[in-house]
Order: C-alpha cells, then structure tokens, then sequence
C-alpha cells in the first residue's frame, strides 16, 4: 500500500484546505439521503449491496453488515420502534430552549431496545447460520438467556455510556437498538452551530465516530470553503464543528493535526491529532470518486486507512460495536 500524508510538513499532492481557523457553517440544509443518515437504513442497505457485487473480496467483508441492515430495515416500521422513538423525541423541544443537551431521553427508549434483542439475535442466526463469528454467536445466545433486568443493565450502559457492555454484547445491542434510536433522532432538528459546537452528540451524547466534508449548502460539488460535520457513532447524528478541531481533545493548531489518505482514494483519510495521538476517518464528499458514498457503509470498507493508523499508535474514539 502506498499512502501520502497531507497537510502541514506532508508529502504529496494535497486537496485543497482552507488556511483559517473559520468556525463550523450553518448546515440548515438537510443532509441528503443518499448520504445515509440517522434512521435511514434503507439507503445502507443498497449502497452495501452494491459495494458487495463488486467482487468476492468486498462480499465477503459486506456479508454480516447486509445481514445486519436487511434486519434494521424490517424493524423501523415496527409500531412499539416507531412510538418509543416518538417518545424519547417528545421533551427535545423544551430541552434545547433551556440549553439542555442531550436532547433525547434515552431512557425511554431501553425498554423497546430490550425487547428487540431477542429478534436481532434470532433474526441473524436464521439469516447466517454458519456465518456469524463464534464470540458474537456466544455472545447473543447468552443475552437471549439473560434475565430481564440484565439486559436493561446492559442497554442503559450502552445508551448512557456509562458502564457500556462487552464489545460482543454490544453488537447486538447496537443491531437492536439502532432503529429506535435513530428515527429518534431523525425526528429531531439539529441545533445551529451557534447553539451547539462540542464534540459529544448533541442528540444522546455519544462521541464522533466519523467526519464529513461538504460545501456550505450540504450538495457535493467543490468550494473552497467546506463545511465540517460530525456523525454519532451511537445514533447517526450528524453537526457542526469547526473545520481543523480535534474532536477528542480540541486542538486547533493546524499544525499538529494531520490527515492521511490512501493514494487513489482521496474521498477518505484519517486526520489524526500530534497533541492526543487519536484520530478520526473523514470522508470528503466534494471530491471525486465521492458520488454514492455512504459513509457508514464504504467506511467498512476503507479498513486499511484504520490499520495502517494503529500500527503507529493512534486511537479511534468513538463506537461502541461495529
């Protein structure tokens, strides 16, 4: 693999990148759905077939994923999904006018999250059922036999963050409650920058797991100005944040943050920080070879970016299963 390293002190042709410090745009303007943003799994789902026709590698990588979106995707018009998500979405309102965040009450949402764990666990033993990796095969047969109160123990983990579970519990957790979640999520406005310029979600708090780059009306094309967002890696929210900010520790020195792509791939890198030696995979939508990008589904994809980062000693924040 050959790869070039961008930005200050690097190597290479580089895209171009804004010299000041300017604070995130206003993104009033709705993500694009065939972004795949929160709730909208559906449009994952098509993008990760495609990716898997492609050839035997990329099937291969997609075959738990499709299995895994092909549930989900059954689940978000499920009428207990759909109100406990109305329900964690009702006190966003009030919460944000008194700058309260995070807006969803999450709480509301264990109970539905709960009871989807046995259909997730079933549903992907039926659809793979030589496919599934041991440990998470384990993993799910066990929650299934957990008592009721175990498993709000582990949900409530997960969507606090304080005490999440193992990371094999938590796939499934995850597969569960994405759903509820998410369109909990989606039925929410975002804040404006002005309101809400932090790392954490402003939706349920979680960390960034991703960043995107579009140009300031949310569309694709080139601009010398991008405009920055953050994607939750718990609920698929996506906000504002300023263009050379670190998200784990909140450096702005340009000079210490330093993005790497994979030569032929200039729509992904990873910016990674000097100061907390963490790192966050940025997908840039304006560039070419960007057209149909999913992020949530091409970064499976893109895992030599996440390697080659770990073997230097830099971190990923941000997900509690993948």
């Amino acid at each position: 693999m050959q790869y070039l390293a961008y930005g200050p002190r690097g190597t290479g042709p580089a895209p171009a990148r804004p010299e000041s410090r300017h604070e995130a745009c206003d993104l009033g303007v709705p993500v694009r759905p065939s972004q795949g943003g929160p709730g909208e799994f559906a449009c994952r789902l098509l993008r990760a077939r495609e990716i898997a026709s492609t050839g035997d590698r990329s099937r291969q990588a997609m075959v738990l994923h499709l299995a895994v979106l092909e549930h989900q995707v059954g689940r978000t018009t499920a009428a207990h999904v759909v109100k406990s998500a109305e329900r964690a979405s009702l006190p966003a309102a009030e919460r944000r006018a008194q700058g309260r965040y995070p807006l969803l009450a999450l709480h509301r949402l264990v109970g539905a999250v709960v009871s989807e764990i046995d259909r997730a666990v079933r549903a992907l033993l039926a659809a793979l059922p030589t496919g599934l990796p041991a440990a998470l095969e384990q993993s799910g047969l066990h929650l299934i036999g957990a008592t009721a109160d175990e498993r709000r123990r582990s949900v409530s983990g997960w969507l606090s963050g304080d005490g999440p579970p193992p990371p094999a519990s938590a796939f499934w957790i995850v597969v569960a409650g994405a759903p509820p979640l998410e369109l909990a999520t989606r039925a929410v406005p975002g804040p404006s920058p002005g309101e809400w310029g932090r790392p954490a979600c402003p939706w349920c708090g979680g960390t960034a797991w991703l960043s995107l780059l579009t140009d300031a009306s949310g569309a694709q094309a080139g601009t010398a100005r991008p405009c920055r967002r953050l994607v939750c890696g718990r609920c698929a929210g996506r906000w504002a944040y300023p263009l050379l900010a670190c998200p784990a520790c909140g450096e702005r020195d340009p000079h210490r943050s330093r993005p790497y792509a994979l030569s032929g791939q200039s729509w992904v890198r990873i910016d990674a920080c000097e100061a907390c030696h963490n790192y966050i995979k940025t997908f840039d939508l304006r560039a070419d070879g960007a057209e149909g990008v999913v992020p949530f589904v091409d970064e499976l994809v893109t895992g030599g970016l996440d390697r080659w980062a770990q073997e230097r000693g830099l971190h990923r924040r941000g997900r509690l299963a993948s």
